[in-house]
């Protein structure tokens, strides 16, 4: 789960937080951002 420091609208999307010298790297969780089919989609893109 994320961080307390993230909630709200959208944190279900959020896997985790990474704390670097110029700012946070927020890992997001493909899975819950798109449905099956878009994933298929993505999937054909990349290959």
């Amino acid at each position: 789960p994320p961080p307390q420091m993230i909630t709200g609208i959208g944190a279900e999307y959020i896997q985790g937080v990474v704390n670097q010298k110029n700012g946070y790297l927020i890992i997001l969780d493909i899975r819950k951002l798109f449905n099956a089919k878009e994933l298929q989609k993505i999937e054909e893109i990349r290959k």
